[in-house]
C-alpha cells in the first residue's frame, strides 16, 4: 500500500491518482572506501578498448590536493588513463577570496574552527579515519581565506545586532534619541584573557559589549601584543593590518578595549547610556573619561553585575570582617556562604524595583535576619521564622543565629563592612539594574569551545578570526554563521546536510538553555550540590584525616592510605581454603598446600581484618601468619570477623565505585 504522501485524490471524483515526487540527486560529501570503489570499477567498460574489468586506480598516479584527490582510472590493456575523477569541486576563479581552492579544504577549516581544533587536531582526526592528512601548505591556503571570511561575517553580525539594539532601545524610551541621531543603548561589558589562570601575562584577549535588550554581541575588540611579521623582521612590520594592536600590560587590555568599543558604537549611530561591568572601577573611570574628552554624548551610568558583587562579598567582605574581629566558631565558612546566599536572593529579587532605598533595605534585612531580628522580614520575603513556622537557623548544625555565636562585636563590624560594600547610597545605586554579565560569561564559554585555552594564536590573525566567528555564532547560531562564512569564501550553497546538522545543534543548545532556566532544573542542581556536600562531610576528621594524607600516599604506598574493602567472592573462597587447613596459616600458605591461598586471597583476609596491605609476597605472608598467631598485624582474630558485613554481597560482584561508597558510609 502506498503512503498517503504519494497519493492524491481528485477534487471531483473519488479516483486516486498516483503521485511520484521528483527525485533529488544526492549531494554533499561521503567517506568512500576505495576498495569498494575498485570492485565497482571492475564492472565498468573501458572507453578505449571496450573491455570489462580492466580499469583500476593506482596509488602512485593519485594527485592529492589537501583532503581532495584526483583519481585517474588506468586501463591495464590500453595502458592509458581514460578519465580522472576529482573528489571535490573547485571554487570559481572569478572569486577573489577563494580562487583555485577546493571546497572540501575550506569546509575542513570551517569545521576545525567550529570544533576547537587546529591543523594538528584536524590531521589526527582524518588520520584515524584512514584518510591522507592535509599538507601544511594546503591548510594554510584554505585557512587564510576562511579567516578573512570569519572576520567579515563577525563584524557584519555585530553591526546588525547593534541596529536591532538601537531600534528596541528607541521603542522602549524615545528620550534616548539625541539631536545628532544617535540612540542611547544599555550594554554589559566584560573581557576575557586567552591564557588560563589569572592571565596577567596573556598575549591575547578580547572585550565584548552585550546589548541589554537583544542580549547579543553588539561590539567587540580583539587585542593582541604579538605579530609574526614583526617577529621575523625584528621591528614593526608597518603593515596596515598588523596583528599587534596593544602595547602595555595584559591587565590594561580590558579598559583599553572598552574605550575602543565607544568608537564602534559611534560608527553605528549609538551611544552608551548604561554600562554594566564587574567590580572594576578603573574600567568605568576610563570609559567616562573617554566620553568626557569626546564631548559628544552624555556620560554612561555605571552599574555592577550582581554575580560579581556576590563573588566579591565572598572574597573580600568576609575576610575583612574576620580580620577585624575574632570570628573563630562564629563566622565559619558555612555561615559566610549562607549569608552571601541570602544576600544574592535579595539582590536578584529587588535590583529591578527602581528604588535604591528599597534595595538597600532588603539587603540590610538580610543582615538583621541573620542576627535573629525578623521584624521586617515579611516586607521583603516569605520568612518562616517571622510566621512562626521555624525557630532555628541554617548557619550551623545547632541552629543558632549569629547574635548567639558572634555577639555585638561581630554585628558591629559586619554592619560597617556591609554598609560600605553593599547598602550605601552609592553602592545601592550601582546595583539598581536588571543588567548582568551572565551573557558575557556564556560568550566566553562559547569562545573557549572554539579556541581552547591551550591554543595560542596571538602571533597571527587566527585568534581574531575565531573570536569574530564566536560572536557571529553567539548572535545568529551555528547554521547561519557557517553558511555566511562559506558564502563569503565563494561556496554559494552551504548544503543540505550542513544546514540540517548545524540546525540540530542549535536546537539542542536552545533546549538546554531553556531547561537550565526552569525551577525544576535549578532544584536538581541544588539537590546534587547538597548530596556532594553530604558525601564530603563523611570524610574522616582529626587523626584519621591526618593519616589519610600520609607521606607516600600519592605514589600508591602510603601508610595512611585507606584500604579498599575486599571482594566478597574472593573473601569467601579464602575463608573456605583456610578452614580446610583447620585455620593454620602456616600450612595454608606453604608451598605444597592443597588448596593454597593466593596473594589476592591473603590480601582480602588482611583487609577484612583491618590490617595494612603492602609489600611483596613474603612480607604479606609473614604479616598474615603473625596475625593468625596473634603475635602482630592488626591484632584482630579471624573468628572475631566471622560476621563481616562483606558477606552480604557474596552472590554478586561489587564494582570499585560501589566499594568506595560503602567504605565511605562505614567510615
Amino acid at each position: 500500500m502506498r503512503s498517503p504522501k504519494h497519493t492524491r485524490r481528485r477534487s471531483r471524483s473519488t479516483q486516486l491518482v498516483i503521485y511520484r515526487p521528483p527525485e533529488e540527486l544526492a549531494d554533499g560529501f561521503r567517506l568512500i572506501d576505495l576498495e569498494n570503489l575498485q570492485c565497482l570499477l571492475k564492472r565498468l567498460q573501458c572507453s578505449g578498448c571496450r573491455r570489462l574489468g580492466t580499469l583500476a586506480m593506482h596509488a602512485h598516479r593519485e594527485r592529492r590536493r589537501g583532503l581532495a584527490s584526483e583519481l585517474p582510472l588506468w586501463c591495464s590493456v590500453c595502458e592509458a588513463v581514460t578519465i580522472a575523477l576529482c573528489t571535490s569541486k573547485e571554487l570559481s576563479w572569478r572569486n577573489p577570496h577563494g580562487a583555485g581552492l577546493l571546497e572540501i579544504n575550506v569546509r575542513a577549516t570551517a569545521a576545525a574552527k567550529q570544533s576547537g581544533l587546529g591543523e594538528s587536531g584536524l590531521g589526527r582526526a582524518v588520520a584515524c579515519l584512514n584518510m591522507p592528512k592535509m599538507s601544511h601548505n594546503a591548510f594554510v591556503a584554505a585557512d587564510r581565506v576562511h579567516r578573512a571570511a570569519c572576520i567579515t561575517v563577525g563584524k557584519r553580525s555585530m553591526a546588525a545586532a547593534l541596529g536591532e539594539e538601537c531600534q528596541l532601545a528607541w521603542e522602549k524610551d524615545d528620550s534616548r534619541l539625541l539631536d545628532n541621531g544617535c540612540v542611547g543603548v544599555d550594554g554589559c561589558c566584560d573581557g576575557q584573557w586567552q591564557k588560563s589562570g589569572k592571565g596577567y601575562n596573556s598575549m591575547e584577549g578580547a572585550v565584548t559589549l552585550i546589548g541589554g535588550e537583544t542580549k547579543k554581541a553588539i561590539a567587540g575588540v580583539h587585542k593582541t601584543k604579538d605579530c609574526a611579521w614583526c617577529k621575523r623582521r625584528g621591528r614593526a612590520c608597518g603593515r596596515a593590518d598588523c596583528n599587534k594592536n596593544h602595547v602595555g600590560s595584559s591587565a590594561s587590555m580590558e579598559s583599553a578595549g572598552a574605550v575602543e568599543l565607544l568608537e564602534q558604537l559611534d560608527a553605528g549611530w549609538a551611544w552608551l547610556a548604561t554600562l554594566c561591568t564587574d567590580c572594576d572601577s578603573s574600567l568605568q573611570a576610563q570609559v567616562k573619561a573617554a566620553v568626557q574628552a569626546a564631548g559628544k554624548v552624555p556620560e554612561p551610568e555605571g552599574r555592577w553585575s550582581p554575580n560579581h558583587v556576590i563573588k566579591a562579598g565572598k572574597g573580600k567582605l568576609m575576610p575583612s570582617v574576620k580580620k577585624a574581629v575574632a570570628t573563630r566558631g562564629a563566622l565559619t565558612q558555612r555561615a559566610s556562604l549562607r549569608l552571601m546566599k541570602e544576600a544574592a536572593y535579595a539582590l536578584h529579587q529587588w535590583r529591578g524595583c527602581g528604588d535604591a532605598r528599597k534595595l538597600a533595605a532588603a539587603l540590610d534585612n538580610v543582615l538583621a535576619h541573620a542576627f535573629n531580628d525578623h521584624s521586617r522580614c515579611c516586607e521583603f520575603f516569605e520568612c518562616p521564622v517571622a510566621k512562626g513556622q521555624r525557630t532555628k537557623s541554617f548557619y550551623n548544625d545547632a541552629g543558632e543565629w549569629l547574635d548567639t555565636v558572634g555577639g555585638d562585636a561581630l554585628k558591629t563590624v559586619l554592619q560597617r563592612e556591609w554598609h560600605a560594600r553593599l547598602t550605601s547610597d552609592e553602592r545601592a545605586r550601582w546595583l539598581l539594574s536588571t543588567l548582568t554579565t551572565q551573557p558575557n560569561e556564556a560568550l566566553h564559554s562559547l569562545r573557549a569551545s572554539q579556541q581552547p585555552k591551550r591554543m595560542h594564536l596571538a602571533a597571527s590573525d587566527g585568534g581574531k578570526a575565531r573570536y569574530y566567528s564566536t560572536c557571529a555564532r553567539f548572535n545568529d547560531g551555528a547554521e547561519a554563521t557557517v553558511a555566511a562564512e562559506l558564502e563569503e569564501c565563494g561556496i554559494k550553497a552551504a548544503g543540505t546536510h550542513t544546514r540540517r546538522g548545524l540546525a540540530a545543534f542549535d536546537a539542542e543548545r536552545a533546549r538546554k538553555r531553556a531547561y537550565m532556566r526552569q525551577p525544576s532544573a535549578k532544584r536538581k542542581r541544588r539537590e546534587a550540590k547538597e548530596r556532594r556536600r553530604e558525601r564530603d562531610a563523611l570524610r574522616p576528621e582529626g587523626a584519621a584525616a591526618a593519616a589519610t594524607y600520609a607521606p607516600g600516599m600519592a605514589f600508591g604506598g602510603g601508610r595512611g592510605r585507606r584500604a579498599k574493602p575486599p571482594n566478597a567472592r574472593v573473601l569467601i573462597e579464602a575463608r573456605a581454603k583456610l578452614s580446610a587447613h583447620s585455620g593454620d596459616a602456616v600450612r595454608a600458605t606453604a608451598a605444597g598446600a592443597r588448596p593454597k591461598l593466593s596473594v589476592l586471597e591473603i590480601k582480602a583476609l588482611l583487609a577484612d581484618a583491618g590490617a595494612a596491605v603492602g609489600g611483596d609476597r613474603a612480607t604479606i605472608v609473614a604479616r598474615f601468619c603473625a596475625m593468625r598467631a596473634g603475635a602482630g598485624g592488626s591484632g584482630v582474630d579471624e573468628e572475631t570477623r566471622a560476621d563481616s558485613d562483606w558477606e552480604e554481597d557474596e552472590d554478586e560482584d561489587v564494582d570499585e565505585d560501589e566499594e568506595v561508597d560503602e567504605d565511605e558510609d562505614l567510615a
